[in-house]
């Protein structure tokens, strides 16, 4: 295939490393890429000129979020939807929650659009969320990424004993949102009970939203279309709750926590943290293939999973997770990997102590895991995955 993917350098860290793996494998099974970088403006004025020759010039492209799908057009006011005139498929590699409001692309105009999502749950959600977009969904947790500096992952020292890998965003948020902006009385009772769903179980929102309504006898899908505009709202409160459990359990079971990200200082507990701060993703794969235990939330994919879970496990560190109902599925806990709940989160972290003392048994369960990570959760897995799912609706 003629494929053209779009890149950029801007946003997350991780969003060009990853998007240039997938880049990779694409080309590595043998498919012609052109590369636009959305930041060049000779790259994207080439492209421009292709497609304005050519709808058709391409077989499919793929970019993550919203990339490629916006245009700011010389000599227009307004954003340019190449996408509503252009047949080829599309597709959007989504980085997080169709409701979190940093992920884009969804809901703009492209003719044939597949969109990914990371959660199975998420799936219905977007049924919800954009009722009226014509597009196909593919569940696709992003894959995981090999520290390249390292041709032999599970033999290379390991410097740290507990690492986590991840910013304490909203930091300091310990009353919802729902609680401050005058809702109805209704609504913040429903939200609060989905809150307390959220802090006690390992479950992803939406589940955790129908467990509310159906427990009221709110079964229609309207009570369920009100309640979305709350879904951010929530996502913004629990998903730091989460981290900063994770992280304190580890603390108060007596771990000394190497902890890369932002936002962390302002924790009751930072004086037990070795804080590294933010790191550029290279490094930070760098230092997972010198970690012995890689601790990971699951950021609300609790029916899906973290690319970190895969990248740890595909760089020899040991990891221990957040409950995920489809991690359970892939890999036996306390065999291949460790998982934890929210109600006896401290108990299922003392294993972490016995991975730090016994190196045989903590090389064991590293073994365990890539030996199935590395034939299934790689950005070659996932570029077999996109190509598929394109070819299937192809002409």
């Amino acid at each position: 295939m003629k494929i053209l993917a779009y890149l950029t350098k801007i946003g997350h860290p991780a969003l060009s490393h990853n998007m240039l793996s997938l880049v990779t494998a694409l080309s590595n099974k043998g498919h012609n890429i052109r590369i636009c970088d959305v930041n060049n403006a000779d790259e994207a004025r080439g492209v421009l000129c292709s497609l304005l020759e050519d709808p058709n010039c391409f077989d499919m492209s793929v970019g993550f979020n919203s990339l490629g799908l916006e245009w700011k057009i010389a000599g227009y006011t307004d954003m340019v939807y190449l996408y509503d005139a252009v047949n080829f498929p599309h597709v959007s590699i989504m980085l997080d929650e169709p409701f979190n409001h940093c992920v884009s692309g969804y809901d703009l105009p492209c003719r044939n659009h597949i969109v990914t999502y990371l959660d199975r749950s998420d799936l219905k959600a977007l049924d919800i969320l954009y009722p009226d977009k014509k597009m196909k969904k593919l569940f696709m947790p992003l894959g995981g990424t090999v520290n390249e500096d390292n041709s032999e992952p599970l033999f290379v020292p390991k410097e740290y004993d507990v690492v986590v890998s991840a910013g304490n965003w909203a930091p300091g948020t310990s009353i919802p949102r729902w609680r401050q902006e005058g809702l109805k009385k209704s609504i913040i009772a429903i939200l609060d009970d989905v809150a307390d769903i959220l802090m006690n179980y390992p479950v992803s929102l939406l589940p955790a939203v129908q467990e509310v309504l159906y427990a009221r006898g709110m079964y229609d899908k309207e009570y369920l279309e009100v309640l979305t505009p709350y879904f951010w709202p929530v996502l913004q409160f629990i998903k730091p709750w989460r981290r900063h459990q994770m992280v304190k359990c580890l603390v108060e079971a007596g771990f000394k926590v190497h902890i890369f990200g932002g936002g962390w200082q302002e924790v009751s507990f930072y004086d037990a943290l070795i804080d590294h701060g933010i790191v550029p993703y290279r490094q930070m794969l760098d230092v997972i293939s010198k970690t012995k235990v890689l601790v990971q939330d699951e950021a609300m994919f609790n029916d899906g999973a973290h690319d970190r879970v895969f990248t740890g496990m595909l760089n020899g560190a040991v990891v221990v997770s957040e409950y995920s109902s489809y991690l359970e599925e892939l890999f036996e806990d306390q065999r291949d990997l460790f998982m934890f709940d929210w109600q006896h989160t401290k108990e299922q972290m003392e294993v972490i102590h016995q991975l730090l003392s016994d190196e045989s048994y903590r090389a064991d369960i590293a073994r365990n895991a890539y030996k199935k990570v590395i034939t299934s959760q790689t950005w070659e897995n996932r570029a077999e995955r996109v190509i598929e799912a394109v070819d299937i609706f192809r002409q």
